[in-house]
């Protein structure tokens, strides 16, 4: 109950490079960041734990190397019959993996919303599915009134047959992507 490490697993071993004897007894604040143990986060978790029956967080958590991995914790408060608290269960995920796509997402989220160059993106049948601010100010179109077209309603007559082939020809694999002028 006042968050000492009780049991170890070899899960909690390989995500964060301890043993059972390195971990057993000491306080599970060491996984946490210096930053995070001197706001009292660890301290904070267990409260809200023991209040509300359960707590869930994501964060940068710290291995026995030194190194940072993502991690979502869940920590649920034990009680006996009585519902006294007797301690604490915690699971740690290690999310390292999903954390960095997030951050590839927002990256390319931020490029795409902010690129001085129009771009456009449409499902296989040619409707528009998204566009950024600058595609929009191009064609001096709201979004909604958009997303009720196709790259074909947009494309000049003269142009029509070349640019229906070359979309064609990306759906079929042969171009990866369609560029028109």
């Amino acid at each position: 109950a006042a968050g000492r490490v009780a049991s170890w697993n070899a899960g909690a071993e390989r995500i964060k490079g301890y043993g059972a004897a390195e971990t057993i007894g000491r306080h599970f604040s060491l996984f946490y960041t210096p930053e995070e143990r001197e706001a009292g986060a660890p301290g904070q978790m267990l409260a809200q734990a023991q209040r509300e029956g359960r707590v869930e967080a994501e964060g940068w958590r710290l291995r026995k190397d030194g190194s940072r991995f993502w991690a979502e914790v869940v920590i649920t408060a034990l009680r006996d019959s009585n519902g006294a608290l007797t301690g604490f269960a915690k699971l740690t995920r290690d999310m390292s993996a999903r954390h960095r796509e997030r951050e590839r997402e927002q990256v390319l989220a931020a490029t795409f919303n902010w690129a001085p160059t129009g771009i456009a993106v449409a499902d296989a049948s040619g409707r528009y599915v998204g566009a950024n601010a600058s595609f929009l100010r191009l064609l001096g179109s709201t979004e909604p009134e958009l997303l009720e077209k196709t790259i074909f309603d947009l494309t000049h007559p003269e142009d029509a047959a070349a640019t229906r082939r070359a979309f064609e020809a990306m759906l079929a694999g042969s171009d990866e992507r369609l560029e028109l002028d």
